[in-house]
């Protein structure tokens, strides 16, 4: 497929409504985050949104959260009509230059065992997975993201060679 260059930057607070649309649209997640709840994770110290641009239209956003050693992705989504552009790449790529801030060596991110796309994604990025969790518990937030399923969650990571 084509590559359709993007920029990546900071999230803003009038990105808001089109980062809840991509989120709406893109039906691969069993938890689709408000409005609100994207706020909310925001204002958190260490947390930090991103958002991809073409033509000056969001097109895919990112949130993640800072540890010490490690970037953890808690979202990158892609508009479904700007999938297989390799948008979701250059979001990768930006975390990846972000690593060497701090000296992070770990770049991590949980996936539905559902989610047969977003592991081949991440795989094509080179990506591994290094843990399969049942029922997947967030620690930060102590709940448990799939309360209602025994759907297995595999945890993926990027090790930084620099």
């Amino acid at each position: 497929m084509n590559k359709i260059n993007c920029s990546v930057r900071c999230m803003v607070h009038k990105d808001l409504e089109k980062v809840t649309d991509i989120e709406h649209e893109s039906s691969n997640y069993e938890n689709i985050l408000t409005e609100d709840e994207i706020v909310q994770f925001l204002r958190q110290n260490d947390t930090v949104g991103l958002v991809a641009e073409v033509d000056d239209q969001i097109v895919g956003f990112c949130l993640y959260r800072k540890k010490t050693n490690t970037l953890i992705v808690y979202r990158i989504v892609v508009s479904p009509y700007y999938r297989r552009f390799k948008i979701g790449t250059q979001i990768v790529e930006k975390l990846k230059q972000k690593m060497s801030f701090g000296n992070r060596t770990h770049l991590t991110i949980a996936v539905s065992e559902r989610n047969i796309e977003g592991q081949l994604f991440l795989r094509a990025n080179g990506f591994f997975c290094y843990k399969t969790k049942l029922k997947f518990f967030d620690e930060d937030t102590n709940t448990d993201t799939n309360t209602n399923s025994n759907i297995n969650t595999y945890q993926y990571t990027h090790i930084n060679t620099y």
